[in-house]
C-alpha cells in the first residue's frame, strides 16, 4: 500500500493496520462500536510502546 511504503522508504518504522469495510476515520465516527474500540485500543498500547523504546 503507497500510504505506508513512503514513510518506509524513508526509513520511518511503519505499521500498517487496515481493518475490513471500515471506513477513514471510522474510529472517530462510530467509537463507541466494538471494532473501533479494539482499533483504539491496540492504537494506543502500539503508541505506548513506541515512546518508551529507545528508538
Amino acid at each position: 500500500m503507497p500510504y505506508a511504503e513512503a514513510p518506509r522508504e524513508a526509513g520511518v518504522e511503519t505499521t500498517l493496520v487496515i481493518v475490513p469495510g471500515a471506513p477513514h476515520a471510522f474510529e472517530t465516527i462510530a467509537a463507541d462500536t466494538p471494532v473501533a474500540k479494539d482499533y483504539l485500543a491496540g492504537a494506543t498500547s502500539w503508541l505506548r510502546a513506541c515512546l518508551r523504546s529507545d528508538g
